[in-house]
């Protein structure tokens, strides 16, 4: 660490040297530049002091010292991720809670399994809970809200109310197990990549769609054990 902080310092007095007035004397430069290096003993200070030999290498010296100087100093790269992929995932977010909602108020009207209408129910509490959330994550960070656009949950509602009995039961459960796990993938990314308070929201539902995902999971194999669910 001692090196690099000797190395950019260095590379700072090349820069200064370069820009000193017109009358100092090569001679003058060569033995500034000759004291500095054999002070510091440093081999990357050698190699920048000779670099100032012609004005094309001090202009590149001159840059790299000011990218060194900068970092030393702590400063961060001017790129930061877009708010656009937060407000993208917030609509749809808002979108989707209240479709998974609905779908499981299906399940509590139409399934005469116990285990179904449990699972639907806990769609019902946990997406309508979720999706105020969302909401109002998305007003106070001034996201427009979209109505009206259709999506893969909504072709499964469809899909849903027009089935019954053991078919509907099949069919929702398989259902919950496809959302939930393209929602834990969503979710999981943006905890990851998102804004402070989008990616809080998405680590906060994270646990209730994994506890989606296994009870209809134990479903299937309740199903598929004793041919019911």
């Amino acid at each position: 660490m001692a090196d690099f902080v000797t190395a950019v310092l260095i590379a700072i007095a090349v820069v200064n040297e370069g820009q000193c007035a017109p009358e100092q004397s090569s001679i003058e430069r060569e033995t500034m530049s000759h004291h500095l290096a054999l002070t510091t003993g440093n081999t990357s200070a050698r190699v920048l002091m000779k670099s100032r030999s012609s004005t094309s290498a001090r202009r590149s010296v001159s840059s790299s010292a000011l990218v060194l100087a900068a970092l030393l100093a702590g400063a961060s790269p001017a790129w930061a991720a877009s708010p656009t992929s937060d407000a993208s995932f917030l609509q749809e977010a808002v979108h989707t809670e209240s479709t998974e909602a609905q779908i499981g108020q299906l399940a509590v009207q139409k399934s005469s399994s116990a285990g179904v209408k449990k699972l639907g129910q806990m769609l019902i509490e946990d997406h309508a809970s979720t999706g105020q959330e969302a909401t109002r994550l998305a007003n106070t960070l001034q996201v427009s809200l979209t109505t009206g656009q259709a999506d893969d949950q909504e072709a499964t509602y469809r899909s849903l109310s027009g089935l019954s009995g053991a078919s509907f039961d099949n069919a929702f459960v398989n259902a919950v197990i496809k959302s939930s796990q393209a929602a834990i993938a969503r979710y999981e990314a943006q905890a990851q990549s998102g804004d402070g308070e989008v990616a809080a929201y998405a680590d906060k539902t994270l646990p209730l769609l994994q506890r989606h995902l296994q009870m209809a999971r134990m479903l299937k194999m309740r199903a598929t054990e004793h041919n019911t669910p």
